[in-house]
């Protein structure tokens, strides 16, 4: 094996003429090179710089070409972990930390083009199904916000050509709960809906009419169903509040049933305008 104290590429012309565009170029299509390159180095095994600042340039590039069976990647970075502190796998540091795009992601998705991605972002994922998918036995995204006007999350829904006015910032899905937002202070509250002008700013999705009352509940549901025919002008919705098995007894999950549920009376109707 050659060895020599340091390797220098001053790049320029080839004796064929042509115009030397790569430093260091390693050959694998004879089938015997696994690894292109192995760099070991007290504080960094490769450090790459660019003062190319046009559009596109990368310090670092990795590309994957070849066919593959799932659970290749272009860029892997793996850390020891313990000793105390807390190591990283792959850290990113600029306008935005890390930025993940699919192939098959298209920027004219977006109503009006894609958005620029907002500085300051840790991270930002582009993709035609989940710009960012976490999965965990515990939590699978968390995010956390520190300041007195701080937002752990914030989701935004675009109502564009797509979403046909349907857009929604934050969807929750659970076997039990979709959503549960809860205080940890005093005086606090668990949830705030607000809406511009004269919208609404809760809406319950009644049950159709001729449903019966659930049968399991917790003391505080609240429970709206269709009362006559919807197609005809003498229907209305009936809101019930479940008072559980017996007054001041709760359980999770759902008690096994048949719990009190009690209507809460409304007024007169008023129209709308």
């Amino acid at each position: 094996m050659a060895a020599d104290t340091q390797f220098v590429a001053l790049g320029g012309i080839a004796p064929d003429g042509t115009a030397v565009t790569v430093g260091f170029l390693t050959d694998g299509t004879s089938g015997t090179i696994d690894i292109g390159a192995d760099v070991q180095g007290n504080s960094g095994g490769i450090k790459a710089e660019t003062d190319n600042n046009g559009p596109n340039t990368d310090a670092i590039a990795g590309f994957h070409g070849g066919a593959s069976e799932g659970g290749c990647s272009g860029v892997r970075g793996t850390c020891v972990t313990g000793g105390g502190n807390t190591n990283f796998g792959l850290v990113g540091t600029s306008d935005v930390g890390v930025y993940g795009v699919t192939l098959d992601f298209d920027p004219g998705f977006f109503p009006g083009g894609n958005p620029p991605p907002t500085p300051s972002d840790g991270v930002l994922g582009d993709g035609p199904a989940n710009g960012v998918h976490g999965r965990s036995g515990n939590t699978g995204v968390r995010g956390e916000g520190f300041g007195l006007i701080a937002t752990g999350v914030h989701g935004i829904g675009f109502a564009g050509e797509f979403s046909g006015g349907g857009a929604t910032g934050v969807l929750g899905e659970g076997d039990l709960v979709g959503v549960h937002g809860r205080s940890t202070a005093v005086g606090g509250r668990g949830g705030v809906f607000e809406a511009p002008g004269a919208s609404a700013q809760v809406r319950l999705v009644p049950a159709p009419a001729g449903t019966k009352l659930p049968v399991n509940g917790l003391p505080g549901d609240l429970f709206a169903v269709i009362e006559g025919e919807a197609r005809f002008e003498n229907f209305s919705v009936q809101l019930f509040l479940c008072l559980g098995e017996s007054p001041g007894v709760e359980r999770f999950p759902p008690v096994a049933g048949p719990v009190l549920w009690s209507p809460i009376q409304l007024g007169d109707p008023v129209q709308g305008g």
